[in-house]
This record gives C-alpha cells, sequence and structure tokens, in this order.
C-alpha cells in the first residue's frame, strides 16, 4: 500500500463520526473480497490445471486400453476411473474435492473422455457470502491412435537359391551364398521391426517361402477340405482364384503331386502366420523357421503372392489362430507383403496354366493367360486395389523378373540386389518404410 494512503486512513479511522464509519467498513470489506477474488482466481486456476492434467492421462489410460489391448468398455472405464482415484488425493491439499468421475467410450473414434465435478472452498465467500463456494466439471478426451503393421514375407526358396540347383528333393541346399543371404536379411528386418515396435502386438510378421508350391503345413486340411498327400498346396480355380475370399464357397485351394505334373513338389519349409515381433518367443520362432528354410524346385511365384494376401486378409480369420488373426483394414492398419525372387516366375497348374508347362517359353510369359507372371499380376493388381502395399525385391534377378516385380510394386516400391549387403539394405530400407509410417499419440 502506498505510504502517502496511509495518513488518510488513520483520520478515516480516527472519525467518530457514524457515516465515515459506515463507509470505513464497507470500503474494507469491498478491499477484502477483492483481494478473496484475486486468490480465488488465482487458486481455481492452479487447481484447474492440476486437475485437468489428471484427466488427460487418465483418458489416455483409457484410450491405450481400448486400442492396443481391444479392451471391452468395462474394463476400459475401470483403467481411467482408478487412474483418477490414485491422483484425487492431491486436489484436497489445496482445498478441492473432486467428485462423479465419468467416463464416455466412443470407440469408432478410439476416444476416451472424462469428466469429473470439482468443488473448491472460496476466501472471497467466506467473507461476502456471495460466492460461498467455486465449482467447475473440466473435460479431457484422449485418442490413442497407432499405426498397426501386417508384413507377409514372401521369399523364393527354389532351387536356383542353391550355389548348384539341386537335381532332387533329398539334395535341397540349406546353405549357399544366395539362400544364406536371404536368411540374413529375413532375420535382420525381422529384429529392426521388433526394436521399432513400439508396444506389443503392432507389429506382425509372417512367412510364405515358396517354390513350385506352398507348404500350407497344419493349414492344409482346412484349405483344401481334407484333401490326401503332402501339405503342399497350388493355386485354386474358379470364382476365387485371384481374390482373398476365404477357402470354401469360392474354392479350395488346389492341390497337386508329381504323378500330375512331373514338375511338382513340396518344400519342407512351412507357412508361418501373422506373429507379433515384439514377442521374444514368437520372434525366436520366425527367426528359426527362416534359419531353416532350404532351397529346391521351380518358381511359382503367383501361389507365393496369393498366400501372401492371405495372410493379411481379414476374411482368413476363421483359418489363422486368434493371434494371427488380420485386423480389419482401416487408416490405422498397414498391411504390405514383401514379394522377393531371383527368377522368372515359370511353374502354374491352374487356370490355364497347365496348357504351358515348364519348360514351354509361354510359362514365363507374363501375356499367356495361365502362366505364373500372368497370374502374379492379377493378384498383385488385385491385392494393391485392395489396399495392400506391395514391396518387391529382384536379387540377381533377370530383366524380365525385374519388369514384372516393378508392375506388382511400382517403380518407388521395387528394390534391385545383386550381393548380400545390397539384399539386407533393401530389406532394411522396406522396414524403414513400415515404420516411418505408424503413428501414435
Amino acid at each position: 500500500m502506498p505510504l502517502n494512503i496511509l495518513p488518510a486512513l488513520r483520520r478515516i479511522a480516527s472519525d467518530r463520526s457514524g457515516a465515515v464509519a459506515i463507509i470505513f467498513g464497507l470500503s474494507v470489506m469491498v478491499l477484502f473480497t477483492v483481494i478473496g477474488v484475486a486468490l480465488d482466481a488465482s487458486r481455481a486456476y492452479n487447481i484447474s490445471s492440476r486437475v485437468q492434467n489428471v484427466l488427460d492421462a487418465a483418458a489416455l489410460a483409457g484410450a491405450r486400453k481400448l486400442v492396443l489391448d481391444e479392451a471391452g468398455n468395462g474394463d476400459v472405464e475401470e483403467t481411467a476411473l482408478t487412474y483418477f482415484t490414485a491422483q484425487e488425493g492431491q486436489f484436497k491439499v489445496w482445498g478441492a474435492v473432486p467428485a462423479n468421475p465419468k467416463v464416455t467410450i466412443d470407440r469408432n473414434k478410439s476416444t476416451v473422455m472424462m469428466t469429473a465435478d470439482v468443488t473448491m472452498s472460496s476466501i472471497a465467500g467466506s467473507l461476502s457470502n456471495l460466492l460461498p463456494e467455486i465449482s467447475f466439471t473440466p473435460t479431457a478426451t484422449a485418442s490413442f491412435a497407432v499405426k498397426r503393421v501386417e508384413l507377409s514375407m514372401v521369399l523364393d526358396i527354389t532351387g536356383s537359391m542353391c550355389d548348384v540347383p539341386p537335381a532332387n528333393a533329398s539334395a535341397a541346399c540349406t546353405s549357399g551364398t544366395k539362400i544364406d543371404a536371404l536368411k540374413e536379411a529375413a532375420e535382420d528386418i525381422i529384429k529392426v521391426l521388433a526394436n521399432a515396435s513400439p508396444a506389443p502386438g503392432l507389429i506382425r510378421v509372417g512367412l510364405v517361402p515358396y517354390a513350385a508350391s506352398v507348404n500350407a503345413g497344419p493349414y492344409f486340411d482346412p484349405v483344401t477340405w481334407g484333401m490326401h498327400g503332402d501339405t503342399c498346396v497350388v493355386e485354386r480355380s474358379g470364382g476365387g482364384s485371384y481374390t482373398d475370399d476365404p477357402p470354401g464357397g469360392y474354392g479350395y485351394m488346389g492341390t497337386s503331386s508329381t504323378g500330375e505334373q512331373w514338375y511338382y513338389s513340396c518344400p519342407n519349409a512351412q507357412i508361418v502366420p501373422l506373429t507379433d515381433v515384439a514377442n521374444s518367443t514368437g520372434r525366436n520362432h520366425l527367426i528359426d523357421r527362416v534359419k531353416a528354410m532350404a532351397g529346391f524346385g521351380g518358381t511359382a511365384g503367383h501361389i507365393g503372392a496369393a498366400w501372401g494376401w492371405y495372410m493379411v486378409s481379414p476374411k482368413w480369420t476363421s483359418i489363422w489362430p486368434s493371434a494371427s488373426d488380420p485386423k480389419p483394414s482401416g487408416p490405422n492398419v498397414t498391411k504390405a507383403v514383401l514379394l522377393m525372387t531371383d527368377g522368372e516366375f515359370n511353374i502354374a497348374y491352374r487356370n490355364g496354366g497347365e496348357t504351358v508347362p515348364f519348360p514351354d517359353p509361354g510359362a514365363t510369359d507374363i501375356s499367356v493367360p495361365g502362366s505364373s507372371p500372368y497370374q502374379a499380376k492379377q493378384l498383385c493388381d488385385q491385392m494393391k486395389a485392395d489396399g495392400v502395399t506391395i514391396y518387391s525385391v529382384g536379387f540377381q534377378a533377370p530383366a524380365a523378373a525385374e519388369a514384372l516385380l516393378r508392375d506388382c510394386s511400382g517403380g518407388s516400391n521395387y528394390y534391385d540386389a545383386t550381393n548380400k549387403a545390397e539384399l539386407k539394405s533393401a530389406f532394411r530400407a522396406i522396414a524403414d518404410k513400415l515404420t516411418s509410417i505408424k503413428l501414435s499419440q
């Protein structure tokens, strides 16, 4: 208070006239009330900020539960309320009482909104009774959007991946310059994606080794309706040939044998459906399967491409284990197929493919309906139309194979590799593209 005002106040205070005393009393009351309002405003701002921070964090905890754990509304609400309740004691220190917290969940937008009623005592109200308490209801809305990544690696394990193409299946190579490079590159991308995964379940990788057919392993029976023979499948025919429709009404996977086509063979390496690479057990299983791949047989690349699509298709949830179920397509889900080969696609069985059997030149001609390159082109076009991103890698591949791969993926997603270092670099570049587009908040 300025010093020159003090004498005036002393004179007013010493004045015994009734009017002056009343005016002085009212003035002091108004002055204290104004001071109380200022203090209340400061306290309210401080408390409101603290409450808002806790509401924000509680809503975010609920949103994370909603998205990452795909939890039900009850679990999401419990998570948000538990967090809020654990923090509410700090408000009471400042004279605030939180009550009636509410959680509102919007599953379509993946958001959680939280509100709470807050009441605090009023300094000004205690002096004037005009404002006995202050109350407000802050609101917080949080979203937790993540870009899930589902990658299917379709890898060439044909005989040309060996240093010397084996004469029979029993001589399939487990080591060699090219197949060793492929194994290292595949293991590397799995580890890179695992390190980039912000939370369990967000990045999953599937494996489709292919040669003259695809080994469906334990999934052979449900996709072939219990056909007899080995566990390998060829392409299906009919209306579902170039779709991701599940096996059943639109046709089951085809089967073959050396008795039907001499060029048929069944690779030992089996498919592995989408696996969480953030989980060490699943990741190690995936890597072990990669390390066990062996090279033998011709190149039915279109069959591998089809199974790459099936791996990430939500229509195939009835086939895969629940942990491998592809998520519904949407803006927060990236579905990708990595298609790799070192040679021309040259073996087909159905959809006219049997009319141009290997080694007929038509077997590698993309303009011949039913040839492996022709069928691969149809599948690639349909995959891309369905929102699946295709990355392709030609590893010491001839010009015709490179052209098909570029057509399948688009030039910006095609990689050419002539040695192990370049192959690993290509796989890492694909991992970088996948992880650079994931979003979390």
